[in-house]
């Protein structure tokens, strides 16, 4: 049996085409501890660019690069509300 990739465009779900989905998500490296948190229009190309390395930066320099959590928006406003207040939370909890 193989299983189809989910599409989750706005298209393949019966959306209006005025809406987008964007995605909150975190990645770790669970040997050192470290995390990252961001935001994207597209999770798979994303996670994708994040595991090849293709975007230089905080991620590649630190080897993070699993999944482990991600939340659907509707809007990139509250979706960016969301990463922020999941850094600053993050950041208490670590001091």
């Amino acid at each position: 049996m193989t299983s189809e990739p989910l599409d989750r465009t706005p298209h393949a779900l019966n959306l209006p085409p005025w809406v987008a989905l964007c995605f909150v998500y975190i990645l770790a490296d669970f040997r050192r501890g470290r995390t990252y948190i961001g935001v994207t229009n597209n999770l798979l190309r994303r996670v994708y660019e994040h595991r090849e390395g293709l975007v230089p930066g905080y991620t590649e320099r630190l080897n993070i690069k699993r999944l482990v959590y991600f939340e659907e928006h509707g809007e990139i406003g509250s979706a960016i509300q969301r990463e922020t207040s999941l850094k600053r939370w993050y950041t208490r909890m670590t001091l």
